[in-house]
């Protein structure tokens, strides 16, 4: 698995914890990682809004030393890596079957990709978005919308 950052989302905290920026990147491509091979199951729907035609999910993370953090990113389901262990690969996914009535991810992965669509892949199958020790969900969220808005990502 590929994990890419987009710069406007990340780098305000990778600049904060510059010391420990190999850990934190190491932290959470482990835990994401993780919550992909298990089905997504302590991952949430971040935003109503599409990026590159793609769901906006988020977790929080222990990042050691750093502590807790609240992650976005999406989940390129158009990769052609073969990665089986997608939830969206399994018919009997839990996460397919509680997620589907929130995001259509099967009619999305078939639209035509958009630029911004084609500058998320970078030839990765996940790509965080926001990255922030703000744990309060309703302030994350607020966040995270206002930064997609100004990095012109949302759909």
């Amino acid at each position: 698995m590929n994990v890419t950052y987009e710069r406007s989302g990340c780098k305000q905290f990778f600049k904060k914890h510059r010391d420990d920026e190999k850990t934190i990147k190491s932290c959470i491509e482990k835990a994401l990682g993780l919550q992909l091979e298990t089905g997504m199951s302590k991952v949430k729907r971040a935003v109503s809004a599409r990026v590159g035609g793609q769901c906006v999910y988020e977790c929080r993370i222990n990042l050691k030393r750093t502590g807790s953090a609240r992650v976005a990113f999406i989940v390129n389901e158009n990769d052609n890596h073969g990665n089986s262990n997608h939830p969206s690969n399994e018919e009997n996914s839990t996460f397919n079957e509680t997620n589907s009535k929130e995001c259509d991810s099967k009619n999305s992965s078939k639209q035509g990709t958009s630029e911004t669509s084609k500058n998320l892949k970078n030839d990765g199958n996940v790509n965080v978005l926001f990255i922030s020790s703000v744990l309060q969900k309703d302030e994350f969220t607020h966040m995270l919308e206002r930064d997609l808005k100004e990095a012109g990502l949302c759909d």
